[in-house]
């Protein structure tokens, strides 16, 4: 006769962790702590962005392509 094991939420989550602990191992990634980039530091990446994408879009030949990728790269910004 089989047992049948019952498995509380939680203990699905830790089986789960484990498993992508032991497979981020495998394949050599180590879990490390994310890096805090302050809000002053954002903001200037972000005007970086802003003039880079502003001289693109002036001096590049194909204006629809580099405003579409612009616009792509964008709103992926604002979902992270």
């Amino acid at each position: 006769m089989s047992k049948v094991f019952e498995l509380t939420t939680e203990d699905i989550q830790e089986l789960q962790s484990q498993q992508h602990t032991e497979v981020m191992q495998e394949i050599g990634f180590e879990e490390s702590e994310e890096e805090v980039i302050s809000t002053s530091e954002i903001k200037e990446i972000l005007g970086m962005w802003e003039r880079a994408s502003q001289f693109v879009e002036k001096k590049h030949p194909q204006k629809v392509a580099t405003g579409s990728a612009s616009d792509l790269f964008a709103s992926h910004l604002t979902l992270a």
